[in-house]
């Protein structure tokens, strides 16, 4: 069992990390999180539901460092005529190394990890499975969110084959996508 996890886990890892192109077909280059993500960046944020865009619109997003393991971590979406302000601090655990934590100000804590430089998150709310991922590339910064419910839709494996134990695998809906390529181009945040 724990030899076809590895070896999953290992393919996994191999085509990921010898990939040499990035989004876009872009030759990739390592950015460092959080210091290369500093800026103000903004473009449309696209919302699919159902694999079915359901709109789009504006969005920004402020990074800058405030103080040695501390940045603002401001997010602005500009929703018909109203804008939506997410005003958070990211801190750096510096106990484990790449470990983040986003203070939401309120008394969520939604943790985070630095790989490769790319930022991702997991947490449930509400139900929901949240994958964040914030990827600084050379056109700009990938700002993803995908969800889905948290009950499976299938279970498979928990089985033995050719000797071998099998675990269950739980295979999850994704349900809502939202993507946004944002450019730096704005000097402050509204």
């Amino acid at each position: 069992m724990l030899h076809l996890q590895i070896s999953l886990i290992q393919a996994f890892l191999l085509i990921w990390l010898t990939s040499v192109k990035g989004v876009y077909g872009q030759e990739k280059a390592i950015f460092h999180f959080p210091e290369d993500y500093c800026g103000i960046w903004s473009g449309p944020l696209h919302v699919y539901k159902d694999r079915q865009k359901v709109r789009s619109f504006p969005m920004k997003l402020d990074i800058h460092k405030q103080e040695e393991g501390k940045y603002g971590w401001k997010l602005i979406y500009y929703v018909q005529s109203d804008s939506v302000v997410k005003d958070y601090v990211l801190i750096r655990n510096d106990s484990i190394p790449g470990h983040y934590v986003i203070d939401e100000k309120n008394g969520i804590l939604l943790d985070g990890y630095a790989h490769g430089g790319i930022f991702v998150q997991r947490f449930e709310v509400g139900g929901s499975l949240l994958s964040v991922r914030l990827e600084r590339i050379r056109a700009g910064l990938v700002f993803e969110i995908l969800a889905g419910a948290m009950q499976p839709i299938r279970v498979s494996g928990d089985t033995i084959v050719r000797g071998e134990e099998i675990p269950p695998v739980q295979s999850f809906t994704l349900d809502i996508r939202q993507f946004g390529l944002l450019k730096r181009g704005f000097t402050s945040a509204k």
